[in-house]
């Protein structure tokens, strides 16, 4: 039988925060090299490949921030349903039969 373990889930968020934090810098580096050598081909110079390899890391850079919120969502939405059922188990064992009233006519679970 497969138990819980939050370990797991906080080791998971931990890994999406670190990928997050690397994925910044990995489009911001793809977007420089792409867009360099995409103004040199077009241009033939430096000065405006450079020009192009530095807006090419700036765009890359934001798609990267923006993937790189979507990661760090995911943990946080990992880490809130850890404490979710930290804090369900927490009042269940607190209060083990419950007074509460089932919705809908629905027989009390025990």
């Amino acid at each position: 039988m497969v138990e819980y373990q939050s370990a797991i889930i906080h080791e998971h968020a931990r890994r999406l925060y670190s990928h997050a934090t690397a994925i910044i810098v990995f489009y911001a580096l793809l977007g420089s090299m792409l867009g360099g050598i995409a103004s040199y081909a077009m241009f033939d110079e430096p000065g405006p490949a450079l020009m192009g390899a530095l807006l090419s890391c700036l765009l890359g850079a934001a798609v990267g921030r923006t993937r790189s919120f979507q990661l760090r969502l995911e943990a946080q939405l990992a880490l809130c349903q850890m404490r979710i059922e930290q804090h369900t188990l927490h009042v269940a064992q607190a209060q083990p039969h419950s007074t509460m009233q089932p919705l809908h006519g629905a027989p009390p679970v025990r």
